[in-house]
């Protein structure tokens, strides 16, 4: 069960588009790293309280053993505390104008969005154009769409409530998916039955960075799936 929970979070972190694969393979060694050294302690301690000679270490094995886990967490806590990298400059991606909506697929992998590993799965097949988020958000709630919540503990802790109690909730968030390794910006629900969990339209949209000569910001959508 531990070991489920483990490898659940960390597939969590690279579902949810918030850390790489690296991030997370390079937590589960620290983790493994820190593992071994509790182990080797607690085992340690447990055989000098039974007093079980019946096992003698080899000659120096103990101090040696000592200096080496000292001189590791010395260099742990001494790398922690004195590396203070300076923040990475991040240039805006400033916005593109383009003279139709359709010159935003540049190639054929961005028609689509994608799997967690890169494949090809829905093709973009809608194309909305709006000054902002803002804009966008009130013409969707004009036609029905409400719009959900951010996935995170707080939205997911409340649409588990809402489902205990049979309350509706039509902004629970919605699962991700992803279009050049990206997340959706925004996406939107209409609940078309008694259930807001097995009777809801889902809409997953994308804003990009193009604008149209009006000034209209492009953004766009797989099929429409029913949930």
């Amino acid at each position: 069960m531990t070991l489920l929970l483990i490898t659940a979070i960390g597939f969590s972190r690279i579902y949810l588009g918030v850390h790489y694969v690296s991030d997370v393979w390079s937590g589960y060694l620290v983790g493994a790293m820190w593992l071994i050294v509790a182990v080797s302690l607690s085992e340690w301690l447990r055989q000098k309280v039974k007093g079980d000679r019946s096992i003698s270490p080899v000659a120096g094995a103990r101090p040696i053993s000592f200096v080496l886990a000292f001189v590791a967490i010395g260099f742990y806590a001494g790398y922690a505390i004195n590396y203070h990298p300076s923040p990475a400059s991040v240039k805006p991606i400033s916005a593109v104008v383009v003279p139709k909506s359709t010159d935003i697929f540049t190639n054929e992998q961005i028609k689509y969005t994608e799997t967690l590993i890169g494949d090809k799965q829905e093709p973009i097949n809608f194309i909305f154009l709006a000054r902002d988020d803002g804009e966008l958000a009130a013409t969707m709630a004009q036609a029905g769409w409400t719009l959900t919540d951010k996935a995170n503990i707080s939205s997911f802790i409340s649409a588990v409530k809402a489902l205990i109690l049979r309350k509706p909730h039509p902004s629970a968030p919605i699962s991700p998916s992803f279009w050049n390794a990206k997340i959706q910006n925004m996406s939107f629900a209409k609940v078309a039955g008694p259930s807001w969990l097995s009777n809801a339209h889902h809409l997953k949209i994308w804003r990009t960075h193009f604008l149209l000569k009006s000034g209209n910001k492009i953004y766009f959508l797989p099929t429409a799936r029913h949930v």
